[in-house]
């Protein structure tokens, strides 16, 4: 059996060894990562045509009128038609060089996207009868990209081209605070559709006509299930960053003694450990806190370094941030770390982030979690934990850090968390077996004729 991992990001690539040591006693089993994070050389072909639309088109114009002038001819011709039908050939192109040949008898991916790569690789799967199942690295939710795009003039209704796809192709619109919005450029949206492409539900992330979505828990699948999916192709076997969490869970004690060793802290203090929010300002900023990335590590390092007294504080950074853009705003005792979050979280007592996905595995870890939405997303994703707090303001954030660090209060936070941790995950260090298990079953039940994960009459918002 040949599995292809469908990779878009350098991050991803430790999914490859996940899937690896998943069928490491089955020598007739070859897995191999594919995709443009394993062509770093193709990446940025792709980060900067395909996905046309992510800026604000006045931003990005004038960004590469400045930079690349042939590019921003690219950026213009990116509303035609035409152009719009070059690029799917192109992705096509592209997925059948790096994908299909490797003849893959199931593919697996860590999303299922009508934007970009993942969408052409499942539609010319379909077209070749390979089944493919989705091992998720973010929760779907359709306010995240309507957000996005929200001021982005690529997504109107608006033009003759939006006008056609509002009468036909209907899925691929959602009103969103007042807006109507395309889920793309409708030159994209056309081409796809002229090109056979079958998207049911756009807006929703892996949605379509996967096999299976590998969840990490209950809370997901009750999600995704609000959502719109049919229970039959959802399957909880934990999450891929379980196995690891449990690892250093098991050994928690000398490990932590060894962190406070290696950055001399106070073992009597509570261990905080911040996940630092990515650089959204390539959005729409209008709901932001904050008037740019600066103000928002500013603000950040200056409320995590007011707690210094009273707690040890760790930083660990996302993976597209680079350490030098943070170090310059360190304060005095507050540690940027180097070491991997799954590494780190299992050691700490409360976990800070911005709506990102790592406060998961802190709740099914029993940790305690502050969620401080700077950005102002509003998901909504974790508002059922019984251990978070969740905050969208500095004064906030800054009151319920100060208060949530008191013993009495932590401790009782942790209580709530431990009670609550089994809904949020299975960290009992049998991910891999379970995830197996799954792989076979989709793949010797596979007939060639896939369902859909949602019912056709589904819409958002019934």
């Amino acid at each position: 059996m040949r599995i292809a991992v469908f990779l878009d990001a350098p991050h991803q690539k430790k999914y490859v060894d996940v899937v690896r040591e998943t069928l490491v006693d089955m020598p007739e089993a070859t897995v191999e990562g594919v995709g443009p994070a394993m062509e770093q050389s193709h990446a940025p072909v792709f980060q900067t045509i395909a996905d046309v639309g992510r800026r604000n088109l006045i931003q990005t114009s004038a960004k590469l009128v400045a930079k690349r002038p042939y590019m921003f001819a690219r950026t213009a011709l990116s509303q035609s038609l035409f152009f719009a039908l070059f690029l799917e050939m192109r992705r096509r192109w592209y997925v059948a060089k790096s994908v299909f040949a490797f003849s893959p008898d199931h593919i697996i991916l860590l999303e299922d996207n009508a934007q970009g790569l993942t969408g052409v690789v499942t539609q010319m799967a379909r077209e070749r009868s390979i089944p493919f199942s989705v091992l998720p690295d973010y929760i779907p939710n359709p306010a995240e990209p309507a957000g996005f795009y929200f001021s982005d003039p690529n997504h109107t209704a608006r033009t003759w081209a939006g006008k056609i796809v509002l009468r036909f192709y209907s899925q691929w619109a959602l009103q969103y605070e007042g807006r109507i919005l395309l889920r793309l450029p409708a030159a994209q949206i056309l081409a796809k559709q002229l090109k056979k492409g079958i998207f049911p539900q756009p807006w929703i992330l892996n949605s379509g006509y996967c096999e299976a979505i590998y969840l990490e828990s209950q809370a997901m699948k009750d999600h995704y299930q609000k959502l719109g999916f049919a229970e039959q192709k959802l399957r909880v076997v934990g999450g891929a960053m379980e196995d690891k969490l449990h690892e250093i869970s098991s050994n928690r004690d000398a490990l932590r003694n060894k962190l406070m060793d290696r950055y001399a802290f106070d073992s009597q203090k509570p261990l905080i450990l911040c996940a630092f929010p990515p650089d959204q300002y390539n959005a729409s900023t209008v709901a932001y806190e904050y008037r740019d990335y600066r103000d928002l590590c500013e603000a950040w390092f200056e409320e995590l370094g007011d707690v210094t007294q009273s707690a040890n504080i760790v930083v660990v950074r996302h993976p597209r941030l680079s350490a030098a853009k943070l170090t310059k705003y360190l304060k005095p005792k507050v540690i940027l770390a180097d070491q991997p979050i799954e590494e780190l979280l299992p050691l700490c007592d409360l976990y800070v982030a911005c709506v990102s996905t790592t406060i998961r595995s802190a709740l099914a870890l029993g940790i305690p979690a502050i969620n401080y939405d700077c950005y102002r997303y509003a998901y909504g994703d974790f508002s059922r934990a019984a251990a978070i707090k969740e905050v969208d303001n500095r004064q906030r954030f800054r009151a319920v850090l100060q208060e949530t660090i008191a013993q009495s209060t932590l401790t009782s936070l942790k209580a709530l968390a431990i009670k609550d941790a089994a809904y949020w995950g299975i960290v009992d260090g049998g991910f891999k077996a379970r995830l197996r298990e799954a792989i076979l079953e989709v793949n010797q039940a596979y007939r060639g004729k896939p369902i859909a994960t949602h019912e056709a009459t589904f819409r958002l918002g019934k």
